[in-house]
């Protein structure tokens, strides 16, 4: 499921537990409008149903401290824009393994 910022990944989260089918990953940008990448990860880590769905963050900025950022707000894996296809996938499914 795509989302266009973090207010509609949290909505969309929050259906998804009145279902009980809360996603096997999050990937998400950093840099969205109304909630940022850093916020949605804060909020999935505090959610008692979220909390252990693994986080992907995106982002075109590039160094260790944006990457140290994504990581420390709780996100599993941070990558850099651009990226190829085939590094996003084996990511996501690493990640789904660890679930």
């Amino acid at each position: 499921m795509a989302v266009a910022n973090g207010q509609q990944a949290l909505d969309y989260i929050q259906t998804c537990q009145q279902d009980g089918s809360i996603p096997d990953v999050v990937l998400s940008d950093v840099m969205m409008p109304q909630v940022d990448g850093f916020q949605l990860v804060r909020q999935l880590r505090r959610n008692r149903h979220a909390w252990n769905v693994p986080i992907i963050l995106l982002s075109g900025r590039v160094g260790e401290e944006a990457r140290v950022s994504g990581l420390q707000a709780g996100a599993d894996d941070f990558l850099n824009k651009p990226f190829s296809a085939r590094v996003r996938n084996t990511t996501a499914t690493k990640l789904k393994k660890k679930k």
